[in-house]
């Protein structure tokens, strides 16, 4: 239903959207818990600052990890927000957590053929891996296997990696970040 309007007289005006964008100030990184669309603001600035590139000079792509029962071992080193860095591995992205102090990875391994989640792309050891030769994590379709914090892997059907359309984000999602400051700002 459309809201009537008095003959003669025009609708109200919509304010008109202002510009911004997100720099990163000076400051301790600090834990806090953000919408999905903020988080994603905040971890792009700081990855564009870190690596040097101009801001919005480049969109990387984002996934986010999510359906572990929150009760299980590792749930929270496996959940969150990652963003695609400049590197690849075995040809394929490798993502990063938007976590300054626990770092988790998810890359390719092409000697084992599978996607691995790793403090480190030279670790041995991995908190959750697929054994799959898709080309990004969220076009795994087989279940995750999680380390089970003795000595094998348990399946967690519930896991997954969903690709993160910057236009059109879930509502309703919170995202844990580990990372500086950020501010929005006018853009120039």
């Amino acid at each position: 239903a459309s809201a009537a309007t008095t003959p003669g007289k025009k609708a109200p005006e919509a304010a008109p959207r202002v510009a911004t964008r997100v720099v990163v100030e000076k400051g301790p990184p600090s834990r806090r818990t953000l919408p999905l669309a903020e988080a994603l603001a905040a971890a792009s600035a700081v990855a564009d600052a870190e690596s040097g590139v101009a801001e919005g000079e480049r969109r990387r792509p984002a996934m986010l990890v999510s359906g572990r029962d929150p009760a299980k071992r590792l749930t929270p080193r496996l959940h969150g927000l990652y963003l695609a860095e400049a590197s690849t591995q075995g040809g394929r992205p490798v993502f990063k957590k938007a976590d300054q102090e626990k770092l988790t990875l998810v890359f390719f391994n092409e000697e084992k053929g599978l996607w691995r989640f790793s403090h480190s792309l030279e670790s041995k050891g991995d908190f959750a891996k697929a054994k799959e030769r898709a080309e990004f994590p969220w076009k795994v379709s087989k279940a995750w296997k999680v380390f089970d914090g003795a000595s094998s892997y348990e399946e967690d059907p519930g896991l997954r990696a969903t690709l993160l359309d910057p236009d059109s984000l879930p509502e309703g999602v919170q995202v844990e970040v580990f990372l500086p400051p950020t501010a929005t700002v006018a853009a120039p």
